[in-house]
């Protein structure tokens, strides 16, 4: 357990001299759903639901590359990755960005397991799947410390806890512990759709983009980080 408490804590560190920045977002065209953000350098996830207008926001936000996930019921999901940085906020350190999507930007077939809930996922115990959900808010909260700690417990608990092992593993990656991310057993790997270095994300068609104050995404990729299931399975029930 050490091995990745170490790494974590001097992340932790990093980050408490860094400005807190807010990612203001607009969906077009408008409409509820599921947003869910990560972080592609440091290890960050939140989860959020759009307003009937698509406008969401995420608040005390580090520096960083994101991957924003939009997730709407029946179409599918889109992502788009976008710097927020100091150079991109305006002057209450707020970075604005509008996603223009259009149908062809979602991709359902990819959607489908990453919010459905697998037969190995019902077989894992609760406390295992509590100490992964609140690994979770604690990643929001940039409590590196306390989310190791919550997932090492979460996969001594249940050793077959893909979704556990692949955020340690994405975990060890950001913070340069790469002997200790390829320790994630190949069977939790395999049910996680593998380990990837967020530095090296599966990306599709498309450029990478920067927002700038007051202004959306000019073109963008998709970058797809780790699978993050349960803490977006909460978020975008509430759409149905």
């Amino acid at each position: 357990m050490l091995r990745f408490l170490l790494p974590a804590a001097l992340a932790a560190a990093a980050f408490a001299a860094e400005p807190v920045l807010e990612l203001c977002g607009q969906l077009r065209p408008p409409g509820r759903a599921s947003i869910s953000l990560f972080g592609t350098k440091n290890p960050f996830t939140a989860v959020t639901l759009s307003d009937v207008t698509g406008r969401f926001s995420f608040k005390k936000l580090r520096a960083d590359d994101y991957t924003v996930a939009v997730f709407i019921p029946g179409r599918g999901e889109a992502r788009r990755t976008v710097e927020v940085g100091p150079a991109a906020a305006d002057s209450h350190r707020r970075v604005s960005l509008t996603l223009d999507l259009k149908d062809s930007d979602f991709d359902l077939a990819a959607a489908v397991p990453q919010y459905s809930v697998s037969t190995t996922q019902l077989a894992i115990p609760k406390a295992a799947l509590h100490e992964y959900l609140e690994a979770e808010k604690d990643l929001e909260r940039h409590d590196l410390d306390a989310a190791v700690k919550r997932l090492e417990n979460a996969v001594e608990m249940a050793p077959r806890f893909a979704a556990a092992w692949n955020e340690l593993g994405t975990i060890a990656y950001q913070t340069r512990k790469f002997d200790r991310a390829e320790e994630c057993p190949p069977s939790a790997r395999a049910g996680a759709g593998g380990l990837r270095s967020p530095g090296q994300p599966r990306r599709r068609a498309g450029d990478r983009a920067q927002a700038r104050p007051g202004r959306g995404l000019q073109s963008a990729s998709r970058a797809r980080p780790p699978q993050r299931r349960s803490g977006q399975l909460a978020a975008w029930t509430d759409l149905f």
